[in-house]
C-alpha cells in the first residue's frame, strides 16, 4: 500500500505513451499492479476529467482526456474562443472574442448558444455541427454577411472535459477574412488576366519541355483552326520550315535563368499550302534548381510585314541598279546620316568607297579637312535637312577634297525620300568655274584697256 499514492501518476504516464488507449489489463501489466487497483483509480481519474473511456466491443478502452488549460487558451491565443457546458450554455469567453464581436461578457455568460445572438455562432447550423461531432475535434469554414460585407472564419469544435468532470465543448474561431479576401482578389485578378489573355489578338501559348501544350488562347486556336480541347494536353506542332525548325530547337535549348527570353521569326506551312511568317517571343520558366519547367510564348503573324520587306528589297535593288546607270555620282543616306549606297561614278569622282565613309561624319572629315569650312558646310547641310520635304530639292555648291588630294567644286542636288532617307546627285562643276573665272578675268582686262 506504500506505493498506492503513485498509481494515478503511473496510469497517466502509461496512457500518455499509448495515445490510442489501453485496456485495464494492459495498464495493470504496464505498471505492475492489480486490475482491481487500476480499475478503482481509473474511475476516480475519469470522474476528475483526466481520463476518457470508450467502449470497443466488450472492452473498455481508456485514454488521456483532452483537458484544455483555460488560462492558456483564453489569454494567450489570438483566436476567438467560446466555451459551452454540456447544456450548450456559455461558460467562458475570451477578450478577443468579445472585442471582435463587440459584445459584453456579462451579457453572454449563462446563455444558451441559440439565445446569445452571436453572428455565426448562434445558429442552428453551428449547433448541429456541435451535436454531430463524433471525433475529439472537427473543423469547418463559415462565413456571414453584415452591412454588405462578407466575413470568413474557420471554426474548430473541440470536445472538452472540465476539472469537475463535466463534458463540454470549446469553439475556436480563426478570423480569416483578410486571407479570404486576398484569395478572392487573386482569383478575380487571375480571371481578369485570363480574360485579357484570351481576348488578345496575339497568339499566346504555354508548353512543357516535351512540347505538351498546357494553355492556348482563342487567337492561337483561330489562327491554326483547331479547337482548344484538341491542343491542350497534346504535342501540337505546326509544320515549320526545316531551317526554322532547327533554329527554334537551338533557341529553346539555349535558354538559361540569366537569359530566359529570345525572339524568333519563323515560317510555317498551313494545311492549304500557304507559307506564313510568325514572330514569337519565347520565355523559359525555370524551377528552383534551374531546370526548365515550361515555356511561355507570345506570337503574331508578320506575313504582310515580310512581304513588304521583300518588295522593298526588290524596289531598293531596282533603285540601286538605276543609280548605277546614272552618268552622275550619286549616294543614298539614311535618316541617321549613314551612307547606305554610292554608285561607281561617286568613287570615280571622289576616290572614296563606302568603306571609307560609312557614316556622314566620316564624309565631312575627309571631304572638308579645314575645320572652319567643315562647320560652315555642316551648318548648311543641317539647315537644308530641316527645311527639306519629301520630293523637294535644295541644291548647294561646296568645295570637296578628293582622296588623291585634289579639290573640286561640286554641285549638290539633295532630295528627301518618303521614308526620311536622302538621295544626292553630285556634279563636278570645277571646269565650269574655271571657265567662268577666266571669262571674268578677261572682261576685267578689257575694261582696264
Amino acid at each position: 500500500m506504500s506505493h498506492e499514492p503513485a498509481i494515478p501518476d503511473k496510469i497517466l504516464r502509461a496512457l500518455r505513451l499509448r495515445p490510442k488507449g489501453m485496456t485495464i489489463t494492459n495498464i495493470a501489466k504496464q505498471i505492475g499492479v492489480t486490475r482491481n487497483s487500476v480499475s478503482k483509480h481509473l474511475e476516480i481519474l475519469h470522474i476528475g476529467g483526466k481520463v476518457d473511456v470508450s467502449i470497443i466491443g466488450n472492452a473498455k478502452l481508456y485514454s488521456l482526456a483532452h483537458y484544455i488549460p483555460m488560462s492558456d487558451f483564453l489569454c494567450f491565443t489570438k483566436n476567438l474562443i467560446l466555451i459551452l457546458d454540456s447544456g450548450r450554455r456559455i461558460t467562458q469567453v475570451n477578450d478577443q472574442f468579445l472585442d471582435h464581436f463587440q459584445i459584453n461578457k456579462d451579457d453572454l455568460i449563462g446563455l444558451h448558444i441559440l439565445d446569445a445572438d452571436i453572428p455565426i455562432i448562434s445558429t442552428q447550423e453551428t449547433l448541429d455541427i456541435i451535436e454531430a461531432t463524433k471525433t475529439e475535434r472537427v473543423g469547418i469554414d463559415l462565413s456571414f454577411c453584415q452591412n454588405q460585407d462578407e466575413f470568413f472564419y474557420t471554426m474548430e469544435v473541440i470536445k472538452t472535459r472540465f476539472e469537475d468532470g463535466e463534458a463540454g465543448v470549446t469553439i475556436v474561431l480563426d478570423n480569416i477574412t483578410e486571407r479570404k479576401r486576398a484569395e478572392l482578389a487573386v482569383r478575380e485578378s487571375e480571371e481578369m488576366y485570363r480574360n485579357v489573355v484570351m481576348d488578345q489578338t496575339e497568339f499566346i501559348c504555354r508548353f512543357l519541355p516535351d512540347g505538351t501544350h498546357v494553355f492556348v488562347n482563342e487567337a492561337y486556336c483561330r489562327y491554326f483552326g483547331i479547337n482548344r480541347e484538341n491542343i491542350i494536353g497534346s504535342r501540337f506542332k505546326p509544320a515549320l520550315h526545316p531551317d526554322d525548325r532547327e533554329r527554334l530547337a537551338r533557341l529553346l535549348s539555349s535558354r538559361t535563368p540569366d537569359n530566359p527570353t529570345e525572339s524568333i521569326d519563323q515560317r510555317i506551312y498551313m494545311p492549304d499550302g500557304r507559307e506564313l511568317w510568325q514572330r514569337w517571343n519565347v520565355r523559359a520558366v525555370f524551377d528552383e534548381n534551374g531546370i526548365v519547367r515550361e515555356y511561355q510564348s507570345v506570337g503574331r503573324d508578320i506575313t504582310e510585314q515580310k512581304n513588304a520587306e521583300a518588295q522593298l528589297r526588290t524596289s531598293e535593288g531596282r533603285l540601286r541598279h538605276i543609280i548605277e546607270l546614272l552618268p552622275l555620282a550619286a549616294a543614298i543616306i539614311d535618316p541617321d546620316g549613314n551612307y547606305t549606297f554610292i554608285n561607281h561614278r561617286f568613287t570615280e569622282m571622289f576616290g572614296y568607297t563606302l568603306e571609307d565613309i560609312p557614316a556622314g561624319k566620316d564624309w565631312f572629315t575627309l571631304a572638308y579637312p579645314d575645320p572652319s569650312y567643315r562647320e560652315e558646310v555642316i551648318a548648311a547641310w543641317k539647315a537644308d535637312r530641316s527645311a527639306l520635304r519629301p520630293g523637294t530639292a535644295r541644291p548647294r555648291k561646296f568645295w570637296v577634297q578628293c582622296r588623291n588630294g585634289d579639290t573640286k567644286l561640286i554641285f549638290f542636288q539633295p532630295v528627301e525620300l518618303c521614308e526620311g532617307s536622302e538621295f544626292i546627285l553630285y556634279e563636278d562643276i570645277t571646269e565650269d568655274r574655271q571657265v567662268y573665272d577666266l571669262l571674268i578675268n578677261e572682261i576685267d582686262q578689257l575694261r582696264r584697256e
